[in-house]
């Protein structure tokens, strides 16, 4: 199975400009920390901001299609609904978000390949 790696990378692009766009002026610091970790089975990547988390009564509705904070003008509602249709249809993994001491952290597994010692979405082979 091959990873969509263009999609992937929308995915990390999609997240991160979501975060942006709750940093607020409140946020003297604003920070972005991207982590991954590699298991037995799986790579995982995590994505996590300080701006202040999502809030709790929406938290299970962003992956759902057409569902934004944004308003009509400044967002679909597909974005985060797309991401989670292509880690999951399109890499075989899975993704889920919860809140953190000072923000929100996106959690993206995907599958090893083969046997490859771990798997990039920036490689081209």
């Amino acid at each position: 199975m091959d990873l969509y790696k263009n999609e992937i990378v929308q995915v990390f692009l999609n997240i991160i400009k979501n975060a942006e766009d709750a940093f607020c002026d409140e946020i003297t610091s604003p920070c972005l920390r991207l982590q991954t970790k590699e298991y037995d089975s799986y790579v995982e990547v995590q994505i996590a901001d300080n701006a202040g988390g999502i809030d709790p009564a929406i938290l299970k509705k962003i992956f759902e299609p057409y569902f934004t904070t944004k308003g009509k003008q400044h967002g679909t509602g597909l974005g985060l609904y797309m991401s989670k249709t292509i880690i999951q249809e399109h890499s075989s993994g899975s993704i889920e978000v919860k809140n953190v001491d000072e923000g929100a952290v996106f959690i993206m597994k995907f599958p090893k390949q083969g046997k490859k010692k771990s798997t990039s979405v920036f490689d081209n082979n």
